[in-house]
């Protein structure tokens, strides 16, 4: 009987002994050594040169130890410690494109301000687990549009505002976004009329069940449904309980919440005379960032706009009937006149030209003004005055020799060179910190707590 011929024994912790005995001594081909591994052909290759040569990194165990240069300064480092530290929940996309905001300083990566947050220790979470879910998309841009309410969100003396906003399904353009004090159907109604004359009229447009766009009882009767049907367009609600339908949408909130919000908030508490016309304006420089230069990882690394835009076959269906927006977005109401030819609307009093006493007329309120007509015909107009926001209250304290000034029974320290100066201290909208001012001009913000009790 043959005797049958011993295998070699072959060491599982090292690959390369492991190809070396595979093909030495059991004559295995390259090509099932590869596929052992689960690597190409090349790199088996490479694997049994370094083991033939007795001057390679594997014989003098440095492989894997080489020392490689560190691509960014310790600036850099630093520059995303201090962004982090002064915004903690700051999220790295946030980082990386204040970093390229900086002028004179190296730009890192995205995945290395995320490997420096990490090694900081400044990473606000760890990965999330995320449930499965089908992709799907419109194959062409203003072929679906998907609008929505956020939720509401506090933003210090600004108070509770709305975000409204509608994204092309296709590109996951944001076609229009802008915080609002209320969820009102006029607000939908004014953004589509600003969205329509830019860009078209979609196929179909998809919302919840809110009150905006269903009535109490489900029946779509509002101007919104009959706008859009009277314009061609399909206006549709998803499954109710299931806001996954407008999931671009709704991921795309979630973005808010980690990349704008946190500075948004801490914006807002450094500019206490910030109007929310101008919160705006600051909200739609971000908004020009994400949809030009954020590269979308579901797009391919491009950016919404590029989709939009360069898509050889967007949609584009312009306006083709007149439509009187400002009896779309009005809101009614019916007033009498007194014997003064006055008029009462929302708590403030408008003087009529002679000639209304004791008449009945409709006010129609159009985006900051009100139209008062009787039976058509225009009497008068008058601009609406905004409502001040709710008094923002400062207490001033002299900065004494020693740098210090004294609250509530606690001294705080800013600096022996504001000596003589006035600083306006006011409390922050967490309730926990102080905001302290000289002039107009943010001085510093320090933790209630900070303080020495005296």
């Amino acid at each position: 009987m043959k005797k049958r011929k011993k295998q070699p024994v072959v060491k599982d912790d090292d690959p390369i002994e492991m190809a070396f005995t595979f093909r030495h001594q059991r004559k295995w081909t390259v090509e099932k050594i590869a596929a052992w591994f689960k690597v190409n052909n090349r790199t088996i290759y490479r694997w049994l040169r370094m083991h033939a040569d007795k001057e390679s990194r594997y014989w003098k165990k440095t492989r894997g130890k080489r020392n490689r240069m560190k691509m960014y300064n310790d600036d850099v480092r630093a520059a995303i410690r201090a962004f982090k530290e002064q915004v903690p929940e700051r999220s790295a996309i946030t980082v990386h494109r204040l970093l390229q905001q900086q002028p004179g300083i190296e730009h890192p990566s995205l995945e290395t301000v995320r490997r420096v947050i990490r090694e900081l220790g400044l990473s606000n979470h760890g990965t999330r687990d995320r449930k499965s879910y089908v992709k799907f998309a419109r194959e062409q841009p203003n072929d679906l549009w998907q609008i929505d309410f956020k939720g509401e969100e506090y933003f210090g003396h600004l108070g509770k505002l709305h975000l409204l906003a509608i994204i092309d399904d296709c590109s996951r353009f944001i076609l229009a976004a802008r915080w609002c004090t209320n969820e009102d159907e006029t607000n939908v109604i004014t953004m589509l009329r600003d969205v329509i004359e830019k860009f078209g009229l979609p196929n179909e447009t998809m919302s919840d069940h809110g009150a905006q766009f269903k009535n109490a009882i489900g029946e779509p009767n509002t101007r919104y449904h009959r706008l859009l049907v009277m314009l061609g367009v399909n206006p549709f609600c998803h499954h109710a309980g299931h806001p996954q339908s407008k999931g671009k949408l709704e991921r795309w909130f979630g973005t808010i919440m980690t990349s704008f919000v946190p500075d948004a908030k801490y914006f807002v508490e450094t500019h206490p005379a910030l109007t929310l016309q101008e919160f705006n304006t600051y909200f739609q420089a971000w908004l020009e960032w994400y949809n030009t230069q954020h590269k979308h990882s579901a797009l391919g690394r491009k950016s919404p706009a590029t989709i939009y835009f360069e898509h050889p076959n967007r949609i584009y269906r312009p306006l083709q009937v007149a439509v009187i927006w400002d009896s779309w977005i009005a809101i009614l109401a019916e007033r009498k006149v007194s014997k003064q030819n006055v008029i009462s609307i929302d708590g403030k009093k408008f003087i009529l030209p002679p000639g209304h006493a004791g008449r009945r007329v409709q006010i129609h309120k159009i985006e900051g003004r009100y139209d008062v007509r009787v039976n058509d015909t225009l009497v008068e107009s008058f601009t609406t005055i905004p409502e001040p926001a709710d008094a923002i209250t400062f207490v001033e304290r002299t900065i004494s020799k020693d740098g210090t000034f004294k609250y509530k029974n606690r001294t705080y320290y800013v600096g022996y060179q504001h000596h003589g100066k006035i600083a306006r201290v006011q409390e922050a909208a967490n309730g926990k910190d102080l905001l302290i001012f000289l002039g107009e001009e943010f001085l510093d913000r320090k933790a209630i707590t900070d303080g020495s009790v005296y």
